[in-house]
């Protein structure tokens, strides 16, 4: 059973255990420290990061360039149809196909939004590569001033696999 004491006149909390037996070691608790094996668990995540960024880059620019490809006749083509109607007025046809087409490609557009997929791919190749300069940052300071190996990695680890489960495929 432990007892946890008040001291107005410190302004502090301690915790005595009745029972002495399970004592708690957490304030002599060592941290584990920087070796090599966690070096390498670190450079793997730093290459992780670096693929993931880099696909996710390749997808932002892939996605960009449809959207370009499906955006740019559907301003083009109503506009240069505008423009040559006096002309093509005995043609109903054409100016309808063209229409359809505009039309077609526009839905295309809207259903696959390769403008909000390229801008999600973007923001997530931008977190990866953040994410991997930050480990690398921490990596390349001497070992003294590192934070505690074992809280260092288990917070990459967690970031690393939010990333992963939050990006898009």
């Amino acid at each position: 059973m432990t007892e946890i004491n008040l001291d107005i006149n410190e302004g502090l909390i301690s915790s005595h255990a009745s029972d002495n037996s399970e004592q708690s070691e957490d304030t002599t608790r060592a941290e584990m420290p920087w070796t090599s094996k966690q070096d390498a668990i670190l450079v793997d995540y730093i290459d992780a990061c670096k693929k993931k960024s880099d696909w996710c880059d390749t997808l932002h620019k892939h996605n960009k360039k449809r959207n370009i490809m499906f955006s740019v006749p559907c301003m083009m083509v109503p506009i240069v149809l505008s423009g040559v109607t006096p002309f093509i007025d005995s043609f109903p046809l054409v100016t309808s196909g063209a229409l359809i087409f505009t039309g077609c490609l526009s839905t295309m557009k809207n259903l696959f939004q390769f403008e909000r997929k390229s801008e999600r791919f973007d923001n997530f190749s931008y977190l990866y590569n953040q994410l991997g300069a930050e480990m690398e940052l921490e990596i390349r300071k001497p070992k003294r001033f590192r934070v505690a190996a074992d809280v260092f990695i288990e917070r990459s680890f967690m970031k690393l696999n939010f990333l992963n489960k939050s990006c898009p495929s």
